[in-house]
């Protein structure tokens, strides 16, 4: 008789899964991969709370036509011989972080990355441990500010898929990292090491991703957490406030968004003399269309149009030594290097 499937529910597993979860990215950066990616962001209920009666004849009448024909070409700029950007620096995280762990202990830890958008999805890779024996399950959403249309949304995909398990393992996620003292130490580090590179200091633009204004009035905490996180990484550098600003960029649509709005402050800035502006993005955990493209090409022509200043772009931590660290830590493990 063939062996159930799911026969591992039923012993004593003890290897441990570790999740990292992102938002996610198209397969391609072609229309049809864009389009399917929007199609499943847009569609989610906690990304847009519109009712559906009215979302939907908007998202398939007027937006999923025509929005993927100019996310397609920012794809194109920013996609690599060997894909995107976004991936690799998953994949690479992924792999190191699974050599480290299972040194410590051989074979004792199952690494995985997931997007909650696009491949490999949420779902295919927890339903994909079902069989492996593990007894629990810790998702890392590269989150560091909780907001519900992000890690709300992958909290509700992790808890509908394991509760189709006849056995659920431990299970724990971290919501929220948006001033633990590791990740905003390795955030000043990234921008001290950049400074220190260049040899000079310019003024800091943080930039967060924006969300509309009504999350903040609904009691979406997501505003406040990015605006200790930007003053602690000031208060670290030794920054006043007339060195540094915080910001908002990303937004869709007509409606008010958070803000100040990131290309309202660099153009303010350039306008008033600053010849160079250095600009992080603390939100963001991996390089992707957002930083690569929007900041450091689109933002940076918008600044060059308008005034004789240099913007710089400081990278995300990505996959380096500092996110291997800083991810350690917040799963438990604390002398963790590349």
């Amino acid at each position: 008789m063939k062996e159930p499937k799911d026969i591992k529910y039923h012993t004593s597993g003890q290897r441990r899964a570790i999740i990292f979860v992102n938002h996610g990215t198209p397969d391609a950066p072609s229309y049809f991969a864009v389009q399917r990616y929007l199609r499943e962001f847009l569609s989610d209920p906690k990304v847009v709370k519109l009712p559906r009666c009215l979302w939907l004849p908007i998202l398939y009448g007027f937006i999923l036509p025509f929005r993927p024909f100019s996310s397609a070409v920012k794809y194109q700029r920013i996609w690599t011989a060997d894909g995107s950007p976004f991936q690799l620096y998953h994949q690479s995280l992924t792999k190191h972080m699974s050599r480290l762990l299972n040194l410590l202990d051989d074979n004792q830890y199952i690494v995985r990355y997931a997007m909650r958008y696009g491949n490999p999805s949420l779902t295919d890779v927890i339903d994909s441990l079902s069989a492996e024996a593990v007894h629990s399950i810790d998702v890392l959403p590269l989150f560091p500010q909780y907001a519900e249309s992000m890690t709300g949304s992958i909290f509700k995909k992790i808890t509908e898929t394991l509760s189709a398990w006849p056995y659920i393992p431990e299970f724990n996620i971290k919501l929220s990292y948006h001033d633990n003292h590791h990740y905003i130490d390795e955030i000043a580090k990234s921008i001290e090491t950049y400074w220190q590179q260049a040899k000079q200091r310019n003024r800091l633009v943080i930039s967060f991703h924006s969300l509309p204004q009504k999350t903040l009035k609904n009691g979406d905490p997501y505003y406040c957490l990015c605006q200790k996180t930007g003053r602690l990484i000031a208060e670290k550098l030794g920054l006043d406030k007339s060195e540094y600003d915080i910001c908002y960029q990303s937004r869709f649509g007509r409606e008010p968004w958070l803000q100040p709005y990131t290309q309202d402050v660099l153009l303010s800035l350039a306008e008033n003399g600053h010849q160079e502006i250095d600009v992080v993005c603390p939100g963001f955990s991996m390089d992707c269309l957002e930083t690569i493209d929007e900041v450091a090409y689109e933002f940076q022509e918008l600044v060059e149009e308008q005034s004789t200043c240099q913007l710089n772009y400081i990278p995300c931590l990505n996959d380096s030594d500092a996110a291997l660290r800083l991810y350690g830590h917040l799963l438990g493990f604390h002398s963790l290097t590349k």
